[in-house]
């Protein structure tokens, strides 16, 4: 599996990430990042490959997911335009997410059942603002199908919707989630399933369900 995350200054998300995908079953991980992160990422990760990001070549037998710690660094921004480009489903969080926002046409160029997984006000980012939770829900199913993804909407009960209309309600987790790195976290679980051959709608609900039920019974 391929984590591209992690531009200079935001190496915790990249492990963060990282550290969740051999503890929900991935088998080989590099990771491609800013080269400034490369001692502190091969120190935290010693189980993980890295790549220079400039050096990223993409590879259509890799699971990719991207996003988290990268906003402003050109040479990731490229390599999102490129994996949207291949046509492959991908994971797509936080910077990605939030520079899909501002180059919507990259919307319409998603792989088909690629999944993306913003929170509120980066849902927002993507496709407006909504005025109430329900307003909300039927824009996520509305996008889902417009455009051929999997969107997982993160919230006090996280929803899934699909590109064929379907929505699933998460029950697990608790407010514990609503901390910096989580998403990350949750990411990672998504992008670890898709590698072992679930399918993209069975890996949003099984990392979703799994990631919240980790937090309840951490509290219990």
């Amino acid at each position: 599996m391929g984590i591209i995350a992690g531009e200079y200054g935001m190496a915790g998300a990249a492990i963060l990430c990282g550290r969740s995908c051999p503890r929900t079953g991935v088998g080989l991980m590099t990771m491609f990042g800013c080269k400034d992160n490369r001692i502190i990422l091969q120190a935290k990760l010693p189980e993980s490959l890295f790549i220079n990001i400039t050096e990223y070549r993409h590879d259509n037998n890799i699971q990719y997911l991207i996003g988290p710690g990268i906003e402003r660094d050109e040479n990731f921004k490229n390599v999102l335009e490129d994996i949207i480009n291949s046509k492959s489903p991908v994971v797509i969080d936080a910077g990605a997410l939030n520079y899909i926002s501002r180059n919507k046409n990259l919307l319409d160029k998603l792989s088909t059942n690629s999944i993306l997984t913003p929170h509120p006000k980066e849902f927002s980012r993507l496709f407006g603002n909504t005025s109430n939770p329900h307003e909300r829900l039927l824009r996520q199913v509305e996008k889902s199908k417009q455009h051929n993804v999997i969107i997982v909407l993160k919230d006090h009960f996280t929803t899934i919707t699909t590109p064929n209309g379907m929505v699933y309600y998460n029950i697990t987790g608790n407010a514990g989630l609503a901390t910096g790195g989580s998403g990350d976290v949750l990411t990672g679980i998504i992008g670890t399933f898709l590698a072992q051959g679930y399918s993209p709608i069975q890996a949003a609900y099984l990392g979703v369900y799994i990631h919240g039920r980790a937090a309840d019974c951490y509290v219990e």
